[in-house]
């Protein structure tokens, strides 16, 4: 990112705008529970203090630059995310655990969605520098969301549930929808549509 802000400030290649793929680490321990552009940041990780440093280099540049705070993003060859994680587990026949199965979850987002949304903000106009965040559209919930990832892919699911308490959190895109024509699909449908995406890989294992 560093050779990328030079290369800006140079002017080297011609860059008009700055889109920088941030992430809701940043925010650390998350307590509220809907997430948007004005939540608290509570003890980050490394991972996102990063993405804070990243984003106050970006106002400083001489050009619009967008920081999309991202929560997991998912389609085919997606890792490191919850969703994506679940479905490793159910190519592979393994029980799901769950935390707080009927919680409201729309912690997620395709990544067309996330590309159509790119594409809109290179074609806007705007000065300064500004941060959105994003996820999918309506709410399910952990339980419903594995079942149906599940369903896509044409496979069986076993699901455990841990009682533990664990902390939750929705995510509102309202900013992205109304100033950034970000126009996300439902969290159904984004995971039909991810768990669609691996069948043939599955059938080819299988």
């Amino acid at each position: 990112m560093m050779n990328l802000i030079h290369h800006t400030i140079r002017r080297r290649f011609g860059y008009n705008k700055f889109i920088f793929c941030s992430s809701l680490s940043l925010y650390g321990k998350i307590k509220d529970r809907s997430v948007d552009e004005n939540t608290l940041i509570n003890n980050p990780d490394i991972y996102g203090a990063t993405k804070i440093i990243g984003e106050r280099l970006l106002q400083d540049l001489p050009i619009p630059t967008l920081s999309i705070r991202l929560p997991g993003v998912i389609g085919r060859g997606s890792k490191r995310n919850w969703l994506s994680t679940v479905a490793e587990k159910i190519k592979n026949n393994e029980t799901v655990t769950i935390f707080n199965p009927n919680c409201h979850f729309n912690n997620a987002v395709y990544i067309d969605d996330l590309c159509r949304l790119i594409a809109n903000a290179l074609q806007a106009k705007w000065e300064g520098h500004d941060s959105i965040v994003i996820g999918a559209a309506g709410f399910t919930t952990p339980r419903k969301a594995v079942t149906r990832l599940a369903a896509a892919m044409e496979k069986g699911v076993a699901i455990k549930v841990d009682q533990t308490p664990k902390d939750f959190f929705t995510i509102s895109s309202v900013k992205a929808i109304d100033k950034w024509r970000y126009a996300p699909m439902t969290i159904e449908e984004t995971i039909t549509k991810y768990g669609s995406s691996l069948k043939s890989s599955i059938r080819t294992r299988e």
